[in-house]
This record gives C-alpha cells, sequence and structure tokens, in this order.
C-alpha cells in the first residue's frame, strides 16, 4: 500500500463523502422536524412548491456532470479553465432562467386552471423556493468548479455552513410563519451563495455579470409577456400549453437578438463535435 497514494486519495475521498452525508442530512429536515410542526397539508405544499420551483436544477445536474471532468483537466491552464468556467455560467443560464422564471409567471394559472385551487396556498412558496433555484444556478457551478480543482474542503466548510443555518433557521422561521418558513428559510440561506462566488473569483478572475446579463434580461422581458398571456387567456391545460411555447418562442427570439454569435458559435462547436 502506498501511504502517498492513500493519504491522496482519502484528503479528497473523506472530505467528498462528508458533504454528500451533510446533503442528504439537511434534505431530511422537512420529513424529520418540520413534519411534525406542520402537518402532512403543510409538508405537501412544501414538497410540491419545492419540487416545482427546484424541478429546472435538474438540468444543472447535467453541466455538472459534464464540467467536473473538463474543470479537473483544465486545473492547471488558468486561460482555458476561466473561458470554460465562464462558458458553463452562460449556458447554465440560457437553459435554466427562462424556465425558473416562466415558472414563476405560469404559476396562478397552473394553479388555478390545471392543478387544483386547493394548492393556492402553495403559491408564495413556489416564489420563496425559486429565489433558492435561482441563486443555486450559479452557487452550483462554482461549488462544482471548487471541487473540480481539488479544494474539496472549501466545499465541504461551505456543506457545513448551509446544513448548520438551514437546521437552524427553517425550525425557527417555521414556528413563527407556519409552513411558509421553510420558503423563507430558503430564500434567506440562499442570498449566502455569494460566498463560493467570492471565493472562486479569488483564484480566479472570472466575468459573472458579462455571462447571465442577456439570459437575465431575455427571461425578464419574456415573463412579462408570460405573465399578461397567462393571466387573460389560460383557462385549461391546452392554452396553458399553447402560452408556455408563445413564450418560448419569444425568449428564442430575445436571446438570439442578444448573444446571437456567442450561442451560434456554441452549436457550431457541438455539432462538429
Amino acid at each position: 500500500v502506498s501511504k502517498d497514494s492513500l493519504h491522496s486519495l482519502l484528503s479528497f475521498g473523506l472530505p467528498f463523502q462528508l458533504n454528500s452525508i451533510l446533503a442528504l442530512l439537511k434534505d431530511r429536515l422537512v420529513p424529520l422536524v418540520i413534519a411534525k410542526m406542520v402537518g402532512t397539508l403543510g409538508v405537501g405544499y412544501i414538497t410540491w412548491a419545492q419540487s416545482l420551483a427546484f424541478l429546472s436544477l435538474e438540468v444543472m445536474n447535467i453541466m455538472i456532470r459534464v464540467t467536473f471532468p473538463a474543470f479537473s483537466r483544465l486545473q492547471d491552464d488558468k486561460k482555458n479553465l476561466k473561458k470554460t468556467l465562464e462558458d458553463s455560467i452562460f449556458v447554465t443560464a440560457v437553459v435554466l432562467y427562462p424556465m425558473l422564471f416562466g415558472l414563476n409567471a405560469i404559476a396562478p394559472s397552473l394553479i388555478a386552471h390545471v392543478v387544483s385551487a386547493k394548492w393556492q396556498p402553495a403559491l408564495p412558496l413556489i416564489y420563496l423556493f425559486s429565489i433558492g433555484a435561482f441563486w443555486a444556478t450559479l452557487s452550483s457551478p462554482f461549488t462544482n468548479f471548487l471541487n473540480a480543482i481539488g479544494k474539496i474542503k472549501t466545499t465541504l466548510k461551505l456543506m457545513v455552513m448551509w446544513t448548520t443555518l438551514e437546521w437552524i433557521l427553517a425550525p425557527l422561521l417555521t414556528i413563527q410563519f407556519g409552513f411558509l418558513g421553510v420558503g423563507i428559510a430558503s430564500a434567506i440561506i440562499s442570498l449566502t451563495s455569494i460566498i463560493p462566488l467570492l471565493i472562486v473569483r479569488k483564484l480566479i478572475k472570472v466575468e459573472i455579470i458579462k455571462n447571465i446579463w442577456q439570459p437575465i434580461l431575455a427571461s425578464s422581458i419574456m415573463v412579462v409577456f408570460a405573465y399578461i398571456l397567462s393571466a387573460n387567456f389560460v383557462s385549461n391545460f391546452f392554452t396553458l400549453l399553447l402560452v408556455i411555447l408563445l413564450s418560448a418562442g419569444i425568449y428564442f427570439i430575445l436571446i438570439l437578438i442578444l448573444a446571437k454569435d456567442r450561442i451560434l458559435n456554441y452549436y457550431q462547436g457541438f455539432k462538429n463535435a
């Protein structure tokens, strides 16, 4: 047994596994503790709203699996490492922001005309969890970046912080605000996502605003149209689907106007690959 190899592997592997355990512990707060405080109905509202708000983050998991080995291979090449990170931020924003913004625009109509008015109390939770989802689209690429370049102990400290905050704030705010307290806690904790951004900025001068302003602007304009169309024309599932398709078309046109060259370059690179 090579002690040097063993030490190298364990110094990364153990914190990595602890990260996973803490993430599991963090996610078990609602069924283990909050459920007893808000009852089954409250848990139903929380889990339903959270699953909708975090649905777009499933795309993030794909991006993480793709970019992790790329970051790892490039960790000694700062120039290409910076470009790859910025590309991943841009692509993630282009795909996730319209989904997230659009959900918030159509959520009232989705509940009123498609799902059931019984879910109306969960509407504020969708908005609150969406704040967390928005910040996750930024923090997740950066924590993935830190893991890939071997800064696993840094991300472990971040996970300890997030788990501790979750287990302290969520119960306290639930006592004060009922099941909405879980969403309020999620929104507050998500603001700490700025920390991994600042950590990475010290390691590599990555541009953030430059790589997200176009998707944010396109999504913001799209969401206005989506909300107006949703509020005035949705009466069933099919009209909601039509609004979603029209909103997607508006976003597609806007993002092409704002970032046509960059998107076409990505498309050409993907096609050639």
